[in-house]
């Protein structure tokens, strides 16, 4: 017999960043069982988020779409979401450390490199969840993801242009393209040298899932350590990472957690990097959002063995 549909409420502020990592885990969910997504956008004061969220959910009662899960990213999403369970029920799910105090929602997922204490409740994952796609690579393809002036890291732009242009000339054979981020300083891709193999284009030229389709079939991406979120999307895509700089001003989780990667052998840094070799493949298959949504799943009971172990990630 088909198992039911799981029906998911998705409130969102609407930040791209929180919009993918909700993506990701609702992706997870789908692939293991038939699901029905939908967003509630909330942004505003509070008064208007809720009242926003309850005419959304209204609508849906209607139709008798009762929800199994909420599911939360973003702090302005945290009280809607506790006042749409308290009148209509389901399990909330809150991306990332909450505002509130955790034993206010039923499942926290926050990322290893902030140090949760976990629980059944709180579960630590490796980095924010990301899309895991597998597609094949293309040969000979690289990117080169800029962020910015960060006060946990040091930026030192004659140091990273330098390198960048090492790296072009290292490998010749390589098509390289570079993009920023919305902290790179405006003057920075006018500063990048001429090189036959690399192009250049700014993070507002490009369409929202442009990074994403293009780490999937990209074999090789050098990132700057303040890129976290880049670092985890590329080990997620099975894309081969190396980190451009890493000089912190102090040490901190952030540069703890990289160093941990490193050592691991997942992330290749520039100063250990033999000029023209291939960087490293992670040493495993960065799937999280695969984890996170078939633990979520068997908590819940709704994740049967035989189920479990013919679509289980690898």
């Amino acid at each position: 017999m088909p198992q039911k549909s799981i029906t998911i409420w998705t409130v969102t502020d609407n930040r791209p960043g929180h919009l993918k990592q909700a993506e990701a885990l609702i992706a997870g969910l789908q692939h293991f069982r038939s699901c029905q997504n939908t967003e509630f956008s909330v942004n505003g004061g509070l008064l208007h988020r809720l009242r926003t969220s309850h005419a959304t959910a209204r609508r849906l009662i209607k139709q008798s779409q009762r929800p199994d899960l909420l599911l939360g990213v973003g702090q302005a999403t945290h009280l809607p979401l506790l006042s749409l369970q308290r009148s209509y029920g389901g399990k909330t799910v809150v991306l990332m450390k909450p505002s509130l105090p955790n034993r206010l929602f039923d499942y926290v997922l926050i990322p290893q490199h902030d140090q949760p204490k976990t629980s059944d409740r709180v579960w630590a994952t490796e980095g924010a969840l990301c899309l895991s796609p597998r597609q094949p690579k293309k040969p000979d393809t690289g990117l080169f993801l800029i962020g910015g002036p960060d006060r946990r890291f040091s930026w030192n732009e004659a140091d990273l242009i330098a390198r960048i242009s090492a790296i072009c000339q290292a490998t010749p054979e390589t098509t390289w393209t570079l993009t920023t981020s919305r902290r790179t300083p405006v003057q920075f891709l006018g500063r990048i040298p001429q090189k036959h193999n690399l192009t250049s284009v700014a993070h507002d030229q490009c369409q929202p899932d442009w990074l994403t389709g293009t780490l999937n079939h990209t074999e090789t991406a050098w990132v700057t350590p303040d890129s976290v979120s880049m670092i985890y999307e590329a080990l997620s895509a099975g894309t081969r990472v190396g980190l451009l700089q890493f000089g912190v001003s102090k040490p901190n989780k952030l540069s703890q957690n990289l160093e941990r990667l490193s050592e691991q052998g997942d992330i290749t840094i520039y100063d250990a990097w033999v000029p023209g070799t291939p960087l490293a493949l992670p040493h495993k298959r960065y799937e999280e959002n695969l984890r996170c949504a078939a633990r979520l799943l068997q908590q819940q009971g709704w994740l049967d063995t035989a189920d479990q172990s013919t679509r289980e990630p690898t």
